[in-house]
């Protein structure tokens, strides 16, 4: 396996081990203690994914190349470096007070693995002008230090980011399938029971779903290619939950790709699409089950 690969990965079990701690949170915050159980399981699997990021980022660093070698894939390299820096930074913000004790010492050596990829990453590429940044994992500086939403380590080449499990990644940008709208809907279930001459009786009965629509068009001859639309459904087909990420960094949760729509318009001759009008609907996967 490559740099790119372990560097990928890594990203992608920072961005769960975030999720699971989110979800810790909210749990440990229910009155009497009620959801302490499911808080527990949430702490194990993001110090799961913690340790997997970490041995992730240790092969990282044992697989860099030299000058040539790694020029090419600078980009990409940093992009997946910076995602986990910002799960860091988002467990960090989350994990307040004693009960995320063992959840912030895996973050930190966690970040420490960060670190050591980025210095060696650092001397073999000199062209990248060494910062605080790029030597101390944004986790490490405070609260008051860390960088805004709109200052993230290349905020504004990616919109979202689609993490699979096998460390794969799709990031939704210019170069690859830029959106221009996006539309989120969260559900609630609230049954009705038809009662005469008086209005319906309504009960909360679960969580309900959330669903995220994106849509946009990739205008092929601009660099993206026309097999974008073919590399997300490759994706759907594994039939898989997906880590969705925001450009600014924020851990939306697991998504199934649920449908891709495409909308060829402009062909050429041979039937190639100039452009290709995209919609893609994702819906939330239930944090506490175990697809098998």
């Amino acid at each position: 396996m490559d740099f790119q690969t372990f560097a990928s990965a890594a990203a992608t079990h920072a961005a769960r081990a975030a999720e699971h701690v989110r979800q810790m949170e909210r749990l440990l915050d229910k009155p009497g203690g009620t959801g302490q159980a499911n808080a527990q399981r949430h702490e194990a699997q993001a110090l799961g994914d913690l340790n997997t990021a970490g041995t992730a980022l240790a092969a990282a660093a044992e697989a860099i190349g030299g000058v040539g070698r790694m020029t090419a894939v600078r980009g990409a390299a940093q992009r997946a470096l910076g995602l986990t820096d910002t799960a860091l930074v988002g467990i960090q913000r989350t994990a307040v007070g004693e009960r995320f004790s063992a959840v912030l010492q895996a973050t930190r050596s966690t970040g420490d693995a960060l670190a050591t990829v980025r210095r060696r990453l650092d001397a073999v590429l000199p062209a990248v002008s060494p910062n605080v940044r790029s030597l101390v994992p944004s986790y490490a500086l405070g609260p008051d230090k860390i960088l805004g939403a709109g200052q993230a380590a290349g905020a504004t080449e990616r919109l979202l980011v689609l993490s699979t499990d096998d460390g794969e990644q799709f990031q939704f940008g210019l170069s690859t399938a830029a959106y221009d709208r996006l539309r989120r809907e969260t559900r609630y279930n609230i049954a009705a029971q038809e009662r005469i001459q008086r209005q319906e009786a309504l009960q909360a009965v679960g969580a309900g779903g959330d669903t995220i629509t994106v849509s946009g068009a990739i205008f092929t001859a601009g660099g993206a290619g026309a097999g974008q639309l073919d590399r997300l459904r490759a994706i759907g087909a594994a039939l898989k939950p997906v880590q969705l990420t925001t450009g600014s960094g924020d851990v939306l949760g697991r998504y199934f790709l649920d449908r891709v729509g495409e909308e060829q318009d402009a062909l050429l001759a041979d039937g190639t699409p100039r452009k290709q009008g995209f919609d893609l609907e994702f819906r939330r996967y239930g944090d506490d089950y175990q697809n098998i």
